[in-house]
């Protein structure tokens, strides 16, 4: 899908130069405000988990009351599954007194009431496998499981470490790894990983991890996939996103050998002026894809499209079906106090539910949890006479993003109008660089600055 690493900028640098912080030494100030929904689980059709900040909740009557599983109040709660109502797991990363950051599995059977809890792997703080940004668990059952460690990176590069297990957590073994992406695993030896500069290969795996051989399924190398999902045995279907020279086209691959050819089944024209992607949901025989006005789905065995038109403006960016009408989702609103002001502008996370299939969407309360942050106000910016400063750098104090290819300028302009974000980073070189920005020029980067864009310069 689509990748945005957005950035809260403190310090950043205004032209084409080199940006700098320093630490002052002094002591901020804090206040509690609302912590965002991290992420959801539907686990069956009125039973869920989400994680809010640092805790852990769980829900048996769709949303009408939660309960605080959390495993490890003073560790950092990095990723959480449930196999059923009554199993399951959860990651955790800890900063220990010899600084070294350790990760932690905890286990329950009884929904979260005891947690059993063992150590995967210990890092110290200067390596850089340590700097983690998201994590990725996934258990086929009680004994086979598999955690993917994504490094903290920008858009420009995915890496990280896949480790298997095959007790239940007891021990673990380092699986090799030809690219960061989205990991899926169908049984113990065979898994997928939707990866390459813009998850357009997908790599496949029949040794359990072992060795990985690379497939190209969409002909178009400006397409976009997404991970496989099996009706049974070796039949399968992926999604794949399509740019074309206006618009976009969504197509329906499918597979009758496990993953190693694929052949076009169905196609659909998702839009005739602009480029796009959409979150994707399946249960067992059809495959759910959600634009921003319809609910697309797509019948596996009977190979058909049905779509219907939407009755929400929600901006969903995940959602999970526990059948063909009842599901969740997680939806993102931005807004700004003062309009075109971004320091009035935040961003908030909603747990979603439907009844039926998509179509209407509705609002699940979920508990409220107050997270510690340090205010704009109270930190102490490095001033520009306490170190060297080149010509055309300067201090700025705003919001700003990063995607692994930059944009066109016409996109760029529809960001600089209609978003809190005034900066905007540049992959300019670098021999690990995944995206080329070929587009990348004096008069390209001269016309972003006539925009009002602030730039910060990546090797």
């Amino acid at each position: 899908m689509r990748k945005y690493f957005f950035l809260p900028l403190l310090i950043i640098l205004s032209s084409f130069s080199i940006g700098m912080t320093a630490d002052t030494g002094a002591s901020t100030q804090t206040i509690s405000i609302p912590a965002n929904i991290g992420n959801f689980q539907l686990i069956e059709a009125n039973t869920g988990i989400i994680t809010i900040g640092n805790d852990l909740f769980v829900t048996f009557d769709n949303g009408k009351s939660w309960e605080n599983i959390t495993p490890a109040p003073d560790q950092t709660l990095r990723a959480a599954q449930f196999l059923d109502s009554a199993h399951g797991f959860a990651v955790t990363s800890k900063l220990n007194q010899d600084q070294t950051i350790s990760f932690h599995l905890f286990t329950t059977q009884d929904s979260g009431q005891n947690w059993e809890t063992s150590q995967i792997i210990r890092y110290h703080s200067l390596d850089p496998d340590a700097a983690v940004g998201s994590v990725t668990l996934q258990f086929l059952d009680s004994d086979t499981g598999w955690l993917y460690l994504k490094r903290m990176t920008s858009s420009n590069f995915n890496i990280g470490k896949l480790f298997q297990t095959s007790d239940g957590g007891g021990t673990w073994q380092e699986k090799s790894l030809p690219a960061g992406g989205e990991i899926f695993f169908r049984s113990s030896t065979t898994g997928f990983i939707v990866g390459g500069i813009e998850d357009q290969q997908l790599f496949q795996t029949i040794d359990g991890g072992r060795s990985w051989e690379v497939f190209d399924p969409s002909p178009n190398e400006t397409s976009q996939i997404s991970r496989p999902f099996f009706i049974s045995g070796s039949l399968g279907e992926m999604v794949s996103f399509e740019r074309t020279a206006n618009g976009t086209t969504l197509n329906i691959l499918g597979t009758e050998n496990g993953g190693q050819e694929w052949a076009e089944k169905n196609r659909f024209v998702l839009s005739e002026n602009e480029w796009m992607t959409a979150p994707i949901a399946a249960v067992p025989g059809e495959i759910k894809i959600l634009t921003p006005d319809q609910v697309i789905t797509y019948w596996q065995t009977a190979e058909l499209l049905e779509i219907k038109e939407r009755n929400d403006t929600e901006n969903i960016s995940k959602f999970e079906m526990a059948d063909s009408v009842r599901g969740w989702a997680l939806s993102h609103q931005h807004q700004c106090a003062i309009p075109g002001d971004p320091q009035t502008c935040s961003s908030s996370a909603r747990l979603l539910q439907t009844q039926d299939g998509g179509v209407h969407w509705t609002v699940i309360q979920v508990p409220v949890v107050l997270a510690r942050v340090a205010t704009a106000q109270s930190l102490d910016y490095i001033s520009p006479q306490t170190v060297p400063i080149l010509s055309r750098t300067s201090l700025h104090h705003g919001q700003g993003f990063d995607k692994c290819e930059i944009p066109s300028l016409s996109e760029l302009q529809i960001w600089k109008n209609n978003s809190p974000y005034s900066v905007v980073n540049l992959y300019i070189g670098g021999s690990a660089r995944a995206c080329s920005n070929a587009i990348l020029s004096a008069s390209f980067v001269n016309a972003l600055s006539r925009q009002g864009w602030k730039f910060i310069p990546t090797w």
